[in-house]
C-alpha cells in the first residue's frame, strides 16, 4: 500500500479540485533556479471565507464577531455574506505609543 500512497494524494488533490471550485484556487510556487532539485510547491486556497463561516450561521441563532485588524466593520457584512442585527466599533482606547 506504501507503494500507492503518493497517487493516493494526487487521487485526493484532484476529489478537492473537482468538488470545490467556486472561491478556491490553486496557487503553485515553482522551485527556485538555483536549486537543482525539482519540487515545486503546488496548493488549494480557499480565497473566500464565507464559505467558511456559512455553517455558523446557519447553525447558531446568534453569532459574535470580533476583529482587531477589519477596518472598516463594514467590510464583514460583505466579505462573509451576512446581514448584521447589531454591529458596534471601537475606538482604540490606548495612545499610538503604548502600542
Amino acid at each position: 500500500m506504501d507503494d500507492y500512497r503518493p497517487l493516493g494524494v494526487v487521487a485526493d488533490f484532484s476529489t478537492l479540485l473537482s468538488t470545490y471550485f467556486k472561491g478556491f484556487t490553486v496557487i503553485i510556487e515553482p522551485y527556485p533556479d538555483d536549486n537543482i532539485i525539482y519540487d515545486p510547491l503546488m496548493q488549494f486556497y480557499c480565497l473566500d471565507a464565507s464559505l467558511a463561516t456559512k455553517p455558523l450561521f446557519a447553525k447558531y441563532r446568534n453569532v459574535i464577531l470580533t476583529s482587531g485588524t477589519i477596518s472598516p466593520i463594514e467590510m464583514y457584512p460583505k466579505i462573509l455574506d451576512f446581514t448584521p442585527k447589531v454591529m458596534k466599533a471601537f475606538d482604540i482606547a490606548l495612545p499610538r505609543n503604548a502600542i
